[in-house]
Order: structure tokens, then sequence, then C-alpha cells
């Protein structure tokens, strides 16, 4: 019986955020697909291997749903960046998801 509590217990945790990325390596973009369960601000971010921020890719509040958000290889200034390896990060209601992501040129 102490197996079905649990269970069902299991069954009534809030769902979390789901960041992937493909193609990775890439070369020319990349597609950041995640999803979110309650509406509210998201904020996907790429960073350098030394953590500056190279491209801020969202910033919005969102509703709940699946989302697909590409990344070109361009800081903010519209220049690609060098190969190398980035670092995506997703945040939302103080959670925070990140994926190492290549570049090869």
């Amino acid at each position: 019986e102490f197996t079905d509590i649990v269970e069902n217990e299991h069954k009534t945790l809030p769902q979390q955020l789901a960041l992937s990325n493909y193609p990775n390596p890439f070369n020319g973009q990349t597609n950041f697909k995640f999803e979110i369960f309650k509406p509210g601000k998201v904020k996907l971010c790429i960073y350098n291997i030394m953590g500056k921020e190279v491209r801020l890719i969202c910033n919005n509040g969102l509703e709940q749903g699946k989302y697909n958000l590409e990344w070109d290889g361009t800081d903010a200034s519209g220049h690609y960046v060098s190969s190398g390896i980035y670092i995506c990060q997703l945040q939302k209601d103080g959670i925070c998801l990140s994926k190492k992501v290549l570049l090869v040129k």
C-alpha cells in the first residue's frame, strides 16, 4: 500500500521546464525547443564560455505551450560569433536550465 501512496503523490507533482536544441553541434543555426506549463516571463539567452551575454533570444511573457526559437550564430549587434562552445540558458519562475551548444564553422 505504501507504493500506491508514493505513485499517487508522484502523479500530482507540478511539471517543470523542459529544454532541448538541435542540431548540436551546428553550423548556421540551431533551434531551441522548450515547453512551459503555466504562463509567465521567460528569458532565453546565449552566453559565451566566459559567461558574457552574447545574444538575448527571448525576454517576454509567454502563454502555456511549446515553443521553438532559433539562434543564427550572431551576437546582439548582428555579427557572426566565432566557432566554439556557447551556453543557452532558459529562465522562468526562479528555475534555470542550461545547455551547451557547439558552433562549428
